[in-house]
């Protein structure tokens, strides 16, 4: 397996998994989110970002998986202590590729990239009900920071 960023001729390989991703986000919280496409756009801008970059997992020649990432930091509030780090926005593999370290190779060289730019520390948001991932970010050294609360009318 090979992991490096996406070019522009990956994009048509990232849609059909951006599309198992969210279909995965709306069976597990469907009062959030839904199924949808992702737009091209989007993912040309952060091919192209200097603080942004998608990381493609690549085995016998297909995309098996893509890590998305972005530089970020903290806001400026008086009782935040200030950081400058990476937020991993999205991480998929092919369910039919999961278990066999793609997702923990995607982490570690999102660790890479966040560690090449000198950033303070790497961060994500897992669905509660999604326990295979939080299971993989456990295992990949992540541990919980905050708990987002939701009160529905």
């Amino acid at each position: 397996m090979e992991i490096r960023p996406a070019v522009y001729e990956d994009i048509p390989a990232l849609l059909p998994l951006y599309r198992c991703l969210f279909s995965e986000s709306a069976q597990l919280q469907p009062y959030n989110f839904r199924a949808a496409d992702q737009a091209e756009d989007f993912l040309k801008k952060t091919i192209d970002g200097p603080g942004s970059t998608i990381l493609t997992a690549v085995r016998d020649g297909e995309i098996a998986g893509f890590a998305v990432l972005f530089e970020q930091q903290t806001p400026s509030y008086n009782c935040l202590v200030p950081h400058r780090y990476a937020y991993l926005m999205d991480l998929i593999v092919q369910p039919e590729l999961r278990e066999i370290g793609i997702g923990s190779g995607l982490i570690d060289a999102a660790k890479d990239w966040a560690r090449e730019r000198k950033l303070d520390h790497l961060e994500l948001n897992v669905l509660p009900e999604n326990k295979t991932a939080a299971h993989l970010y456990e295992r990949n050294g992540f541990e919980p920071s905050l708990c987002r609360m939701q009160y529905r009318f």
